[in-house]
């Protein structure tokens, strides 16, 4: 039988599978290389209730080559997203594997 962690890790996986759309992820970084990303992206009034944060994006931990920061890039159809809040803050990427990140963004 699937534990909690599996059971979450499925719904998130479905969710990306189903409502994903790639867009470019550029990371702030020196010497970083844009690359494409699937994320679930929302714009509804939850998120914009948030002061400054105009959408959000919902990824997998691991599909990031290094966790994600404050001041990356999202680029979604010509639109360009700074980063304003994500709440990784470096732990191991291989043990949350399963799980996602949800990133505030703003219109750069």
């Amino acid at each position: 039988m699937a534990g909690w962690p599996d059971v979450v890790a499925a719904v998130n996986d479905t969710i990306l599978d189903t409502f994903g759309e790639v867009v470019t992820y550029t990371p702030i970084a020196a010497l970083a290389t844009p690359f494409a990303l699937t994320v679930a992206w929302s714009e509804d009034a939850t998120v914009r209730q948030r002061q400054g944060i105009q959408a959000s994006a919902m990824a997998r931990l691991v599909d990031f080559p290094a966790a994600p920061a404050k001041g990356d890039g999202i680029t979604r159809n010509s639109l360009v997203y700074v980063v304003v809040e994500q709440p990784v803050d470096g732990e191991d990427r291989t043990a949350l594997a399963a799980e996602t990140v949800t990133l505030y963004l703003r219109l750069a």
